[in-house]
């Protein structure tokens, strides 16, 4: 059974309560296990961990500055909103999960790059909608392709397309 663990602040908005090394000891046990990871997902499962529903802005604080400090100590990778143990670059695992395990949206821009890498290597070029449909219904086995996700993938093809890893010709997309 899980310690539960109470996080209170002073009146000034300053942690006042349980070791911090509790919450780092927390995110490393997350990312050992699911790195890459989004920030804020990571930030759920360590809630989780303490009992917590609500992420408020004075916890957010806390989690960002013990995120700074594992950086410094552990050299924790992080670009925007990803977080992993290591550097990431394009050989990111894809982890297959439903949307109750992990929401599309919590889904790292790096996974998605490699499962967009791992779709344009089997067919060579595709067309960006049928890219969106494959990534979320196939491997994450989403069956609509909203706004989010389109966004979410987006955001993978710009970061692929930045890197010089996919070029995109006639509306394909290809390596």
């Amino acid at each position: 059974p899980q310690k539960h663990v109470n996080l209170e602040f002073d009146s000034y908005g300053r942690y006042a309560g349980y070791d911090e090394s509790i919450i780092k000891k927390r995110m490393m046990q997350v990312l050992e296990v699911e790195s890459p990871i989004e920030k804020e997902l990571l930030y759920k499962r360590v809630l989780e961990a303490f009992q917590i529903q609500k992420l408020g802005k004075r916890i957010e604080a806390l989690f960002d500055e013990s995120l700074r400090e594992l950086k410094k100590e552990e050299g924790l990778y992080i670009n925007k909103d990803t977080v992993a143990l290591s550097s990431t670059d394009f050989n990111s695992c894809v982890r297959v999960s439903t949307e109750a395990e992990r929401p599309f949206v919590f889904i790292p821009k790096e996974e998605i790059a490699a499962a967009i890498c791992d779709i344009t290597k089997c067919t060579f070029s595709i067309s960006k909608e049928a890219l969106i449909r494959d990534i979320a219904k196939e491997i994450y086995g989403n069956n609509r392709t909203g706004d989010k996700i389109n966004e979410k993938v987006e955001s993978a093809l710009k970061y692929l397309t930045n890197q010089n890893i996919i070029k995109v010709e006639s509306e394909k997309i290809m390596l």
